[in-house]
């Protein structure tokens, strides 16, 4: 197809005639010959084609004149309202692209504009009588470098200098990683700042007292907001923000000490979990001042709680960015601290593994033991966050491997997902962040929550394809030692629906367990049921219950260890599904149930999707509107949780493994529990009763159908909307909170 103009295109014409395309914003010729042309729209009046207009832009026949070739030009003569100018369609002030950008830096005492300069030559720049060195000098004690300028009378109140940068016409509105090595500002302007040029200085981390200019000035417009990129030298380095005015005076200078914790930036899931206000830039420059004041020993104790972090190897792939040198020499130059990984040379390693422990390895040699300080146990997939980094608030006393909480990105665009807080106490999961004292057993000392998130986990956004996730065990968990085929005695409490579905599900379990069966009939044709009981277990071989029968009082008429509630709708993958549970179960004496990750199919465009369905009941809101109430729900665990084992308010009663004596002993309820908070009720109880419950994601199982999360659970009962009880429940169960 030809992309030449018609000699005849009357662009006035074409854009009063076709009204959106004035709403995109471009030129009417260059909207012709990309779509006008394709959609066959007419160049000009004159054309021989019949043009589609509007008919309330139809010209007024009283007063318009003919429409001849020699008259085409004349559109002005006809009644079609007509903009002023092509509107775009997010409505810019005039004078938007107006900002120039300009090589260099704009210091007189520089004799190229390229050149790397010191903290001393910004601060002999010209300086206006507002302009103070807080930045500087915070810069300088960050690096321990000498401070740089005379402290004023009149400086800032804070340690970044941010305040020129917060309001009026310098107000940075948003900031942001366009890419990795790119920050993009947009930057309020007007008449106010018109002609006022900013500038942007990095170092890197081997020479942290050598400034480089960070990609170009910008030359600010008569009208705003202004677009700015800033080439960053370092991805993760602080960044100094100068404006000087037109007369060459330095207004003022602003320290985004920390630009990770940006939008795309590896703290960027941090930046949002700990946001405390509406707007994010006025919560991004209050975090940075609150993390440089503690790095810089403002709060708290005179050293950093953090002394070392390590890191396990085991299906790292090198690729994390916890093996970049950028972000090792950054934690070098900044914390003082080195990674060194946790697998030993005797541990069995894939080659690329073998090869990151040998880089680490030579980047920093092993710490000797018995080294005092607490230490951050990381998986390979994971980043200490900055308030690790730099808290003094954190316990000292931590036993070794206490849970720490964690917040989860996507590691393709990381995007923020899930912040979570595990159950406390200590882990032994290498899939999550631990952190405590080398050598302090956790019977020293009584256990403490942390106060903030350790380490940031990338990690997929979607669940691993189908023929992973129906794997019985999760393919990243680490081998366990050989199982024995049965377990002991044990009282199944079964619901049927359909009497295939129970046959295939009854010899499952006969070859996982020794059991008695107690059955509540769900299903329609009751009489089926039977009968297929009748032929896998034989006439007295199980007991019939009505579906109202509470299970405390089913478990009171029992005499065996476990009891195990069990849905027919449930597909048991793995032959040792119920050897993994009990293992959960015998881990510690406080653990009353445990379950693990269910799967289901879910129709998505019309087909049918496997995907994660139930791992556990987990607290959802905490509200005041009416009185203080608790609230739960089912979330999608798979991508905080994608091979764990991790503590559950409660769990879902369509698989469950229960100590059979903790369950009869629950209290008995006072009236009526609807089927659909069953669970959860029992689940609360035994919490009451200071016991626990475990989910597992490294094992799955199947359910057949849809299975639909709840949202919102009700427990039932106004014992539980007690404030004091929260306390109790959040320390023994993992807290999810979703971030996007």
């Amino acid at each position: 197809m030809s992309t030449a103009l018609p000699a005849a295109f009357d662009p006035e014409w074409y854009l009063a005639t076709y009204p959106d395309v004035a709403l995109t914003g471009m030129d009417p010729v260059e909207h012709y010959q990309r779509f006008g042309r394709m959609l066959g729209r007419q160049p000009s009046a004159d054309a021989p084609r019949s043009r589609p207009v509007l008919p309330h832009l139809q010209p007024d026949t009283a007063t318009a004149k003919p429409v001849t070739p020699a008259t085409a030009s004349a559109a002005p003569e006809l009644a079609i309202p007509r903009p002023s100018r092509p509107g775009p369609i997010i409505d810019r002030p005039a004078g938007f692209n107006a900002a120039a950008s300009i090589p260099g830096t704009l210091l007189s005492n520089v004799t190229e504009r390229t050149k790397p300069l010191t903290l001393a030559h910004l601060a002999d720049t010209p300086q206006a009588e507002s302009a103070t060195p807080a930045a500087l000098n915070t810069y300088a004690k960050l690096f321990g470098l000498p401070a740089p300028a005379k402290s004023s009378a009149r400086a800032s109140g804070n340690l970044t200098g941010f305040e020129p940068f917060q309001t009026g016409a310098l107000r940075i509105e948003s900031l942001w990683y366009e890419t990795t090595g790119t920050l993009r500002l947009r930057i309020a302007g007007g008449e106010d700042s018109a002609a006022w040029v900013l500038s942007a200085f990095q170092a890197v981390p081997d020479s942290p007292d050598v400034l480089h200019p960070a990609g170009e000035s910008l030359v600010l417009p008569a009208e705003g907001p202004a677009l700015w990129d800033i080439a960053l030298v370092h991805p993760m380095m602080p960044v100094l923000v100068q404006a000087t005015g037109p007369d060459g005076m330095v207004q003022a200078t602003a320290l985004l000490a920390f630009p990770s914790l940006l939008p795309g930036g590896l703290h960027g899931a941090e930046g949002k979990a700990l946001q405390r206000t509406s707007n994010p830039m006025d919560s991004l420059w209050s975090l940075t001042e609150m993390l440089v004041r503690e790095k810089l020993g403002k709060t708290g104790a005179n050293a950093p709680s953090l002394a070392g972090i390590r890191v396990s190897l085991r299906g790292a792939t090198g690729a994390e960015p916890i093996f970049a040198a950028p972000t090792l020499d950054w934690l070098d130059t900044l914390f003082g601290l080195s990674v060194t990984p946790i697998d030993d040379a005797e541990d069995a390693l894939t080659q690329g593994e073998a090869a990151l422990r040998d880089l680490l390895g030579e980047r920093a040699p092993a710490r000797p033991q018995g080294d005092a300080g607490l230490i951050l146990t990381l998986p390979g997939d994971g980043l200490p966050t900055l308030s690790a980094l730099v808290s003094r608030r954190l316990d000292n006393d931590l036993p070794e491997n206490s849970a720490a909480p964690y917040l989860v990105a996507e590691d393709a665009n990381l995007r923020p997902r899930w912040m979570v807080s595990p159950a406390v106490g200590p882990t032994s999961d290498p899939s999550q962040p631990s952190i405590g004292t080398p050598g302090l057993a956790a019977s020293a000392t009584e256990a403490a929550a942390l106060p903030v998130p350790v380490a940031v986990l990338f990690r997929p956004r979607n669940p691993p394809h189908p023929t992973r996730l129906l794997l019985p065990v999760a393919p990243d968990a680490l081998a366990q030692d050989t199982k024995p085929s049965k377990i002991g005695p044990l009282l199944v409490v079964l619901t049927a629906h359909d009497p295939a579905r129970m046959e295939e599900l009854l010899r499952s379990v006969q070859t996982m367990a020794q059991a008695d069966f107690v059955v509540r009939l769900a299903g329609v044709d009751k009489a089926a049921l039977r009968a297929s009981l009748n032929r896998i277990l034989g006439n007295g071989g199980w007991r019939e219950t009505g579906l109202e029968t509470d299970l405390r009082s089913l478990a009171g008429e029992g005499d065996t260890e476990l009891l195990l509630t069990l849905d027919d709708r449930v597909v048991l993958y793995d032959p040792q599904t119920l050897v993994s549970l009990k293992a959960l179960i015998d881990r510690t004496p406080d653990t009353a149930s445990a379950s693990c990750l269910l799967l289901a199919e879910r129709v998505v465009k019309k087909a049918a999707v496997l995907s994660p369905a139930v791992g556990g009941l987990f607290p959802a809101r905490v509200s005041f509107a009416t009185s203080p109430s608790l609230g739960f729900h089912e979330p999608d665990t798979f991508q905080p949780l994608p091979s764990a084992d991790y503590a559950v308010v409660a769990n879902a009663l369509p698989l469950s493994l229960w100590r059979r004596d903790v369950l009869a002993a629950l209290p008995t309820p006072d009236g009526p529990v609807p089927d659909h908070a069953a669970d959860i009720h029992l689940g609360l109880d035994a919490l009451d009763a200071g016991y626990r419950h475990l989910c597992s994601s490294k094992i799955r199982a199947g359910y057949l159908g849809e299975y639909v999360r709840r949202d919102e659970i009700d427990p039932v009962g106004t014992q539980y909307l007690r404030p004091a009880l929260w306390e109790a429940i959040f320390r023994r169960v993992t807290v999810l909170r979703e971030l996007f």
